[in-house]
């Protein structure tokens, strides 16, 4: 017999926001473990499937579909004293959603089976405190056929860079040589391809009836500027694109129970002068959702910040024929094949002074410095989006490339079929035990984000590329009401600070980022020695370079303006 212990009963996502959109959160860990439990049952080859029993929830329980109905006869539901069953299984996989092992440590011990595989799947991996949780690869008692799975190429990296700081930090505190005995796969995360695929030929329709199609750029993910992307950035290139483009629409469509972004975007698309050209879609159900991305020609995505690892609704909008623009971050890149399925737009990050991974909390309800100075190239993103929607062959190109890439790589069968190879592979290793791991035990108290999530941005922004004034920011330098929506949030951006660096560089022209405050007789010259003073000043810069009110000097050095 063939046992999979899935390590818990998450809540059916889909029921819980169609039942109440604006009140039930949407969280990629937790759809992915709704997701992935549902697929287990749809697609897997396991005779049995283990779940934890837990209390009924009041709404949103996976045990009121008709998916367990259909699967009755192979799922066990087992009470913690009841672990001691799984011992008859002739092969056992102990599987979890989340990116933890020690849960599992405990099971495999509770239910008398030591050389049982354990499985565990990363997801956000920016927490401050993460190097923390990261001992527990290496102190823990894994072993060689347990495996850590990562959704991405960029998340694998940073898993590795944080190992690496172990090792660095086991070393200098004379505590020998570190070993990760576990295997780190690669492979991605589902989607239910079926669900987003429509008939292209039909021609939408509005109350009935149709209408003339506008050209539409559809952003759909969680509104969070600490947790997912800045979106402002793009309804300011939108706003500009509809100067040549006025039949355009921008949709901006998600999650918005957490941060309630959804009148300050469209506050600010009236600021821009474009609130009739961009439509704000807060909490919708998930026929909305497909909807939505029925109704899109485009697919826009601008992540900018360390949470994200992989990006599901950028394979929801291949799915659907849509070719995609992204920001060249983390996991996209794994995802959007430049010039085949879409365009990666570059991205730029701060290289703060060292202290600056003391200011970052990593929590990801509050907002992230980092990701509000990290850059996404606004010209190019207008380019592309340009491109795009005003060559219709060129978007049916690339849609359906998209389409077979998802087809082909993130169908849920496709990744069942890939966890199924994986875990046949541990169990086959599983009579080889590894080694145990010391416990010993260290002080780690943070790691720097250039070290473990550089490779992320397509350059490093440093204090020696040169910059300039662009036509934008000296318009608004004449608008405070505009800049002032720059300045936020309010205990990091000083709108002083930043009409100074407008008036120097209006002033100085073309210049290196640490020369621009190098004035003589200003008291608040950036001393780049004092790093609190060198970060101030730097991060100041870059909100401004985010928004395109300042850009690099074309060079072909930096990759910058060219």
């Amino acid at each position: 017999m063939k046992a999979l212990y899935f390590s818990m009963l998450p809540p059916d996502h889909q029921a819980l926001k169609d039942n109440a959109s604006s009140k039930f959160s949407v969280m990629g860990a937790t759809v992915y473990a709704a997701e992935v439990l549902k697929a287990l049952l749809r697609y897997s080859n396991y005779d049995v499937i283990y779940i934890p029993h837990r209390n009924k929830l009041p709404a949103g329980d996976l045990r009121d579909s008709e998916l367990f109905a259909i699967n009755a006869s192979r799922i066990k539901l087992l009470a913690e004293h009841e672990f001691g069953e799984m011992r008859r299984a002739d092969h056992l996989i102990l599987a979890s959603p989340k990116q933890y092992f020690s849960d599992l440590i405990r099971i495999r011990r509770l239910c008398g089976r030591p050389e049982t595989p354990i499985t565990a799947v990363i997801h956000s991996i920016d927490h401050a405190r993460q190097l923390l949780a990261m001992l527990d690869l290496v102190l823990s008692p894994l072993k060689h056929f347990d495996a850590l799975i990562c959704s991405s190429r960029a998340g694998h990296q940073a898993i590795m860079n944080f190992v690496n700081h172990l090792r660095n930090r086991f070393a200098r505190a004379h505590f020998g040589e570190l070993e990760m005995a576990i295997q780190t796969p690669i492979i991605p995360l589902g989607v239910e391809i079926e669900d987003f695929m429509f008939d292209s030929s039909a021609a939408p329709t509005q109350a009935g009836c149709s209408v003339v199609h506008e050209p539409t750029i559809l952003y759909f993910g969680r509104f969070s500027m600490a947790s997912k992307a800045d979106l402002f950035p793009l309804v300011v290139v939108f706003a500009e694109l509809l100067e040549s483009h006025a039949d355009a629409v921008l949709i901006l469509a998600g999650d918005d129970t957490q941060h309630r972004l959804a009148r300050e975007l469209e506050s600010f698309a009236g600021d821009l002068g474009c609130a009739n050209k961009v439509r704000i879609v807060p909490n919708p159900t998930i026929l909305q959702k497909r909807q939505l991305y029925r109704q899109a020609d485009v697919f826009v995505s601008i992540s900018d910040n360390l949470q994200e690892t992989f990006g599901i609704t950028i394979v929801e909008a291949m799915a659907a024929g849509l070719p995609v623009v992204a920001s060249d971050w983390s996991g996209y890149r794994d995802l959007v094949v430049d010039g085949e399925t879409g365009y990666l737009i570059p991205t730029f990050m701060p290289k703060y002074p060292r202290q600056f991974d003391d200011f970052r909390g990593g929590n990801m309800g509050e907002s992230d410095l980092l990701a509000a100075t990290t850059v996404v190239d606004t010209k190019r993103l207008r380019e592309a989006l340009e491109r795009l929607i005003t060559d219709e062959n060129l978007r049916r190109s690339l849609g359906q490339a998209g389409l077979r890439r998802a087809r082909d790589l993130y169908d849920w069968r496709r990744v069942i079929a890939q966890y199924e190879s994986l875990w046949s592979t541990l169990a086959e290793e599983a009579s080889r035990p590894g080694q145990g791991m010391t416990t010993d035990q260290l002080d780690l108290t943070g790691w720097s984000y250039e070290e473990v999530f550089g490779h992320y941005a397509t350059t490093l922004i440093r204090s020696d590329l040169r910059v300039q004034l662009t036509d934008r920011g000296r318009s608004w330098r004449r608008k405070p009401e505009m800049l002032a929506r720059v300045a936020v949030p309010k205990s990091w951006f000083c709108f002083t600070e930043l009409c100074r660096i407008l008036d120097l560089l209006e002033f100085k022209g073309q210049s290196a980022i640490r020369d621009v405050f190098a004035t003589g007789d200003d008291r608040r010259n950036a001393d780049w020695t004092d790093e609190r003073c060198a970060i101030n000043c730097f991060s100041h810069l870059c909100r401004l370079m985010k928004y395109g009110l300042v850009e690099a000097s074309p060079s072909p050095e930096t990759g910058f303006g060219t």
